[in-house]
């Protein structure tokens, strides 16, 4: 399942006043902004609203620019989710690690694959990375009480369509936001590419593997570091990282993520 969008705001300058960049899901807006004492303000170009970030006591943006993140709900109503370490809010519903899907683009996954009981019109993320409903996702149909979590792309407000005829999904509507809504979407393509070949040493940050006896693929964040008694490879061959329930429960702790196939 796709990333939690987080709002990505670039400070550049000399870290007290200068420009700024918003960035959110491809679209960009530029405004100012300035340090008054441990509160950070910007503005962006067309909007009245002055953004206001508490930072840490003493401390300022590097010169030359910084990162600093926050949540936008929906309408003008402004909630800071900023840190004193500069990282993106992380939900409950996400794995601790941060991905890069973009410049000035970070994001977190969900904890596992989005699933639909067709019965109550319910959705939830898996417990687990490497869940998979697999056939059980031909009991499609409007009264099943069971789970699935195979979907037309761009059915989520229609998550039991499955037609053949592509007249049949002229509207797209995303899994993510339509079913679990606050800020879950379905990453871009230009994000996938870029999570894969894009971010800094992306080549070594991903490889084929086996989770508690599931094949897929496991991405690392970006500030990765491999837990004690463990390996990973970036490598094509499933059986160069395999994982039982114990080490995978160490590999996701320490940020990676695991998409099953």
């Amino acid at each position: 399942m796709g990333p939690y969008g987080t709002v990505v705001v670039k400070f550049d300058g000399d870290g007290s006043s200068g420009t700024c960049t918003e960035a959110q899901y491809g679209s960009y807006k530029t405004g100012t902004y300035y340090v008054s004492g441990n509160t950070l303000c910007y503005k962006l170009n067309g909007e009245s609203v002055t953004t206001t970030i508490e930072i840490e006591s003493g401390h300022r943006l590097a010169a030359g620019g910084g990162f600093y993140y926050h949540k936008r709900d929906n309408g003008d109503e402004q909630r800071n989710e900023a840190n004193n370490n500069g990282k993106p809010h992380v939900p409950n519903d996400a794995t601790k690690g941060i991905f890069s899907v973009g410049y000035s683009q970070q994001v977190s996954f969900a904890k596992g694959n989005l699933q639909y009981q067709a019965s109550s019109g319910t959705w939830r993320f898996a417990n687990n990375q490497w869940e998979t409903m697999g056939q059980g996702n031909v009991n499609i149909s409007a009264n099943y009480s069971g789970w699935i979590d195979l979907f037309g792309w761009g059915t989520g407000n229609g998550p039991l369509n499955h037609s053949e005829n592509n007249n049949d999904y002229s509207t797209f509507c995303d899994w993510g936001s339509y079913g679990m809504g606050d800020g879950w979407r379905t990453p871009t393509l230009e994000e996938w590419d870029y999570l894969f070949t894009g971010r800094s040493d992306a080549y070594n940050k991903y490889g084929a593997a086996i989770v508690n006896g599931v094949a897929g693929i496991v991405v690392l964040p970006d500030n990765w570091v491999l837990p004690s008694g463990l390996s990973f490879k970036h490598s094509f061959d499933y059986s160069q990282n395999t994982y039982d329930n114990a080490s995978w429960s160490k590999m996701e702790e320490a940020g990676a993520v695991f998409k099953n196939i």
